[in-house]
């Protein structure tokens, strides 16, 4: 520490350093930040980072900026870069990415913006609700919850997001039902408390492997609009070809209450086309067929 001018108006300057340091979120599906390093200077007026870095989910980051203390609620301004950061996880799920990030303003309303660019996601975690659509033949309604995030604690809770999530190598999906990739086009935003997805996600060819068939997606598009983010909808067009039959399945409307409707051609009549498409037993004119050949 250092210390200037008279004994009536003295000012005091520091330099400061932190090693080793760590930082946990209240919210585990949020990376701890470790191997944190910091140093940099301290006036009456400014908290300076000069220096900063460290690792979220092992992966290297490193940032810089100051910390107004002059105004009466502190104001921050901080420019953080990460490779391959672990932004998210929980049962089955999986996040990193490139990291661009800025953080400012005041503490109590603090702002991030930037953008996200996917290295690695995965989702793993067994799928059990397609096959009993199917069996159905219409969607279970009032049993599907809206799609929530994460959820930071104050001070955070108030912190404005507005990130851009890019696609980058993808989202892989791997699970008992489904095999294939995901490419998001997403931001990001809401507050801390309450973030939510506005954008699209969009299917590249993925494979359902279901007990009776093997399904193909062959396009989809999830949707996250403004005038609802927490329920998405959806528009998905799958098919499989069986016995000489062609069947498409499209799948439209929110998550929460999708409209499924199958046709196929030659056509069946909705009773043995449900039945062909979830069991796998032929349609009658083709089995009569294949008792004749036998």
């Amino acid at each position: 520490a250092r210390v200037r001018g008279s004994d009536r108006a003295p000012e005091i300057t520091a330099d400061w350093s932190l090693h080793n340091g760590s930082l946990r979120l209240d919210d585990p599906t949020l990376a701890a930040f470790e191997r944190l390093e910091f140093a940099g200077s301290f006036t009456e007026q400014q908290l300076q980072l000069s220096s900063c870095h460290g690792e979220l989910g092992s992966a290297p980051f490193v940032a810089s900026g100051w910390v107004d203390l002059s105004k009466e609620t502190p104001e921050v301004d901080v420019q953080l870069d990460g490779t391959d950061l672990l932004l998210y996880r929980r049962e089955g799920v999986k996040v990193r990415s490139d990291a661009a990030l800025k953080i400012r303003g005041p503490l109590d309303a603090l702002r991030v913006e930037g953008e996200a660019t996917l290295t690695d996601g995965r989702y793993t975690k067994p799928v059990d609700f397609i096959l009993p659509l199917l069996r159905r033949g219409q969607p279970p309604t009032g049993n599907v919850e809206g799609i929530s995030l994460f959820s930071l604690a104050p001070p955070l809770d108030t912190m404005k997001l507005d990130l851009k999530v890019k696609p980058g190598n993808g989202f892989r999906i791997k699970t008992n039902v489904a095999n294939g990739m995901i490419r998001p086009d997403l931001r990001l935003t809401g507050t801390g408390e309450i973030p939510y997805l506005i954008g699209e996600i969009y299917f590249d060819q993925t494979i359902l492997n279901m007990p009776a068939h093997r399904i193909t997606l062959e396009q989809g598009v999830i949707r996250f609009g403004e005038e609802n983010p927490f329920v998405p909808t959806l528009d998905l067009r799958a098919g499989f070809r069986r016995y000489g039959y062609d069947v498409t399945i499209l799948v439209e409307g929110d998550v929460t209450d999708p409209i499924i409707t199958m046709s196929s051609v030659p056509p069946l009549s909705p009773e043995e086309l449900l039945l062909f498409t979830t069991t796998g037993q032929p349609p009658q004119e083709n089995a009569n067929a294949q008792e004749a050949l036998g």
